[in-house]
């Protein structure tokens, strides 16, 4: 779950040919933070979600893109393949492979 931070825009440029979409896509953000939980969940499992909560925002999530003032911003690469999902899916699934890639460390 996406517990905070700013966007401040999204630019992105994706095209379609044969059922095969590629493209780009640049968000600029600041201070993303996540966190992993189920509010029925046991005490164990609480704390594997703290852990991982933890581990991913230590070493998987990118809080800021750019990541510093003046370096450019990370930019997420979209290619997604038709799978035979709807049209909304489809455009959905291109998008946010391109989200991942450009938030993922």
């Amino acid at each position: 779950t996406v517990e905070g931070g700013q966007v401040e825009e999204v630019t992105f440029s994706v095209g379609s040919k044969n059922g095969h979409a590629v493209g780009n896509i640049v968000p600029i953000y600041h201070g993303l933070k996540v966190k992993l939980h189920d509010s029925k969940a046991s005490l164990f499992k609480r704390i594997e979600y703290s852990v991982l909560t933890f581990v991913a925002k230590e070493f998987f999530i990118r809080h800021d893109n750019p990541g510093k003032a003046g370096q450019p911003p990370r930019v997420g690469a979209i290619d997604h393949t038709f799978n035979g999902e709807s049209i909304v899916q489809f455009l959905w699934y291109a998008v946010r492979g391109g989200i991942e890639k450009s938030i993922l460390k």
